[in-house]
């Protein structure tokens, strides 16, 4: 399931597609996931869509509706407000902190 994420974040997926991918119930699918990781599928697509995005802040000069868009959000505020929710701080405010630091680009 993580593969399919990493490999689909990209794109609008549902937690039904995954459960459909693996062949497994939706319902079903959640459970075991809940149980195994103590958060959802949907925590775990948002949070690992926020990782790449905050690496694209880092590595690239793309603008934060570019990067909303290769992460999967078509609307940029509300990749934003996401972002923020998770990171605690603005895309824009985490790449201006970032260059300020110095972080080198992650791979």
């Amino acid at each position: 399931m993580k593969d399919f994420i990493e490999m689909n974040f990209s794109q609008k997926i549902t937690v039904e597609d995954i459960a459909h991918f693996i062949g497994l119930n939706r319902s079903y699918l959640c459970s075991l996931f809940t149980k195994t990781t103590k958060g959802s599928i949907q925590d775990y697509l948002i949070r690992y869509r926020m990782e790449m995005a905050a690496k694209m802040l880092v590595n690239t000069d793309l603008t934060i509706g570019n990067i909303a868009r290769s992460v999967g959000y078509a609307d940029p505020l509300l990749f934003s407000k996401i972002f923020k929710r998770i990171k605690g701080m603005s895309p824009k405010a985490y790449r201006s902190e970032s260059l300020l630091q110095g972080k080198m680009p992650i791979d």
